[in-house]
């Protein structure tokens, strides 16, 4: 389409307020989707906390702690120092 080589002020401010306004439009039929999305989002995680407190109801009657994912504490040289001597008395 062709474009004037002049345009007015007043058009300049008409088109922006077209373009603000197309804008906004856009932007809240996209808030729409994404609050949409989120509010899903919540609900599955209220359910997903729900079901996991079920679960646990029945676990920890003792009230003892977990037992913790981590590995085993690293030996001291004190502990090393045995298997060295068996290797070098097999050798």
């Amino acid at each position: 389409k062709h474009r004037r080589a002049c345009i007015t002020p007043e058009e300049i401010a008409r088109l922006r307020a077209r373009n603000q306004r197309k804008n906004a439009k856009r932007r809240l039929k996209h808030q729409a989707e994404l609050d949409a999305k989120k509010a899903l989002a919540n609900e599955a995680k209220e359910t997903q906390a729900k079901e996991k407190s079920v679960q646990n109801d029945g676990k920890n009657v003792d009230g003892k702690a977990a037992k913790s994912t981590k590995s085993k504490a690293a030996p001291t040289t004190d502990e090393k120092a045995p298997k060295k001597a068996k290797k070098a008395a097999k050798a």
